[in-house]
């Protein structure tokens, strides 16, 4: 199953951890999600979508994703995110620095 990770880079524990989850193999495709804030947003999640449809390679049936941290973003990227998918929540340890762990795949 596809793991597609717009968040920093996933540990293999947490990979596993999400293939644990939703019982398959990972196959991870880490999409890089640095919004400029000087210009309008738009353009700038359409560029990722049209980056995942060709990760996705029309394969929209069942995938995880892994939403970036700023919360703008990620509600604008699932909103236009074909298919059917699966999303990690990852929480922090609390220590400094903050190490983030699956909590679940919702």
């Amino acid at each position: 199953m596809k793991l597609l990770n717009f968040s920093h880079p996933m540990t293999e524990a947490q990979i596993e951890a999400v293939g644990n989850l939703v019982g398959a193999k990972m196959e991870i495709y880490d999409i890089k999600v640095q919004i400029d804030n000087k210009v309008s947003i738009m353009p700038q999640i359409r560029a990722i979508v049209d980056q995942v449809l060709v990760a996705l390679e029309g394969e929209y049936h069942e995938y995880v994703v892994n939403p970036p941290g700023l919360a703008v973003a990620a509600v604008l990227l699932c909103q236009r995110l074909p298919g059917h998918y699966k999303t990690v929540r990852m929480v922090s340890d609390g220590g400094t620095p903050p190490r983030f762990h699956v909590a679940e795949v919702v």
